[in-house]
């Protein structure tokens, strides 16, 4: 009987925890308008990845664009984005984003910039140890874009978006830098609205 009483006690808490569990996807349902939490950050003009050197955990490195390999174990390319609570950015179009950071699924460093504000344009994205809050210059958000299935992925210090070095096509080891979101004095004649800086989150394959 006591065996009984134990396994449906563990049934119920079961039952328990499914439902509070679906209350949590529920609530959290209107955020999934952006990417996925985890994934393989995908530019849309290469159609390439963001990727860092080697294939196992590097540290302190600069972040580059390679051909996608979408396998955690085979290339270095998985990168989680980790909210950070109560920071809440402005889209362009006045709706609400969250910042967060983004982390390298194996050596576990965030992508940043050198310091704790602005920085000029074109500077190099590199790899530091993680500090998700506004203490350091790590925190990103996602913008909405034209496209449905692509964003701006902008840096919360100054503005602008993480961007393929260049003027699109695909590259191994092409730097991913901080650019200009719109069309300003530097972008040469002709160039896309779009250029390289609009990205998704793909799964793996």
């Amino acid at each position: 009987m006591k065996r009984m009483i134990s396994f449906r006690r563990l049934r119920s808490a079961v039952a328990l925890l499914a439902s509070l569990l679906a209350v949590v996807v529920a609530t959290a349902s209107p955020a999934q308008a952006y990417p996925r939490d985890w994934g393989y950050l995908y530019n849309q003009a290469s159609a390439w990845c963001a990727d860092l050197p080697d294939t196992g955990p590097v540290y302190n490195t600069y972040v580059y664009e390679h051909e996608c390999v979408r396998d955690w174990l085979k290339d270095n390319q998985l990168w989680g984005f980790q909210a950070v609570p109560d920071v809440l950015p402005r889209n362009r179009d006045g709706s609400v984003s969250q910042a967060f950071v983004i982390r390298n699924g194996k050596s576990q460093q965030c992508m940043d910039l050198p310091g704790t504000g602005w920085v000029a344009k074109g500077t190099q994205v590199w790899m530091h140890d993680c500090v998700p809050n506004t203490g350091d210059n790590q925190l990103w958000y996602w913008d909405r874009s034209p496209s449905d299935h692509y964003y701006e992925l902008r840096h919360l210090a100054t503005g602008w978006c993480l961007d393929v070095d260049g003027w699109g096509g695909q590259q191994n080891g092409q730097p991913l830098t901080l650019y200009t979101c719109s069309k300003d004095e530097t972008w040469p004649p002709g160039a896309s609205e779009d250029d390289d800086h609009l990205w998704s989150v793909l799964g793996p394959q």
